[in-house]
C-alpha cells in the first residue's frame, strides 16, 4: 500500500509538471502571436500617408522628420503599447483616453520614472494624433495625469552630489616640482589633468 501511495503521489507531481509546461507553452505561443501582429510605428505612418493620397517621395521625406535616436526610443514605447493592447484585444490605433491612462497607470505601478512614463505618453499621443486621432492632442486629462505622476514621483537629478574642482586643482598644483615626483604620482597627476580637461570630467 505504501508503494502504491508513493506511485500515486509521484504521478500527481508529474501531472502538475506537465500541466505547468503546457500552460507555459500556450502563454509563449500567445505572446508570439501578439508579437507578430505588432505594426512598426513608421510603417503605420507610411500606410496612413499613402492612404491619404500623399506620393511615395513625399512620404519618404515625412518619415525622415525624426532623428534616428528619437525613432528608436519612440518605436520601443509604441511596440510596448501595441503588445499591451493586443493582449486585451483592443485597437492600439483607435483607443480611448481612458485606455491610455490605464496603460500609463500600469507603468507607474511597475515603478517607472516620470521621464519614462512621459516618453511613452509622447510616443503614443504623437503617433495617434498623426494617424488622425485628434482627441489625444493636448488632452487635459492626460496633462493632469502626468502632473500627478510628476508630483508623486518627481524626477531625480542626474548627479546626487557635486565636487569642488578647485580643491583638486590646488592639490595638483602642490605636486611640484615634477622632477621630485615618483613615476606613480607623476602619472596620477597627468591623468587627473587630462580628465579635468575633457568634456566628461563630471563623470
Amino acid at each position: 500500500s505504501k508503494v502504491i501511495e508513493s506511485i500515486n503521489r509521484f504521478s500527481c507531481k508529474i501531472a502538475s509538471v506537465v500541466k505547468l509546461a503546457n500552460s507555459s507553452t500556450q502563454q509563449s505561443k500567445s505572446y508570439n502571436e501578439h508579437k507578430k501582429n505588432v505594426s512598426y510605428r513608421l510603417s503605420c505612418f507610411r500606410k496612413h500617408l499613402l492612404n491619404q493620397g500623399f506620393s511615395d517621395k513625399t512620404t519618404k521625406i515625412f518619415l525622415k522628420s525624426w532623428r534616428k535616436s528619437t525613432n528608436v526610443q519612440y518605436e520601443y514605447s509604441w511596440r510596448s503599447w501595441v503588445l499591451w493592447c493586443n493582449s486585451r484585444q483592443t485597437s492600439p490605433t483607435s483607443p480611448s483616453v481612458k485606455l491610455l491612462l490605464d496603460y500609463l497607470s500600469i507603468l507607474f505601478q511597475k515603478g517607472r520614472s516620470y521621464s519614462c512614463i512621459n516618453s511613452h505618453k509622447s510616443a503614443i499621443c504623437q503617433t495617434l494624433t498623426l494617424l488622425g486621432n485628434l482627441s489625444f492632442e493636448n488632452n487635459s486629462y492626460i496633462q493632469r495625469f502626468l502632473k500627478g505622476v510628476f508630483n508623486l514621483r518627481p524626477p531625480r537629478p542626474r548627479y546626487l552630489f557635486t565636487w569642488d574642482v578647485g580643491k583638486v586643482l590646488s592639490y595638483l598644483e602642490s605636486l611640484y616640482p615634477l622632477q621630485d615626483l615618483d613615476l606613480k604620482m607623476l602619472t596620477l597627476k597627468c591623468v587627473a589633468l587630462i580628465a579635468l580637461a575633457s568634456a566628461q570630467r563630471s563623470q
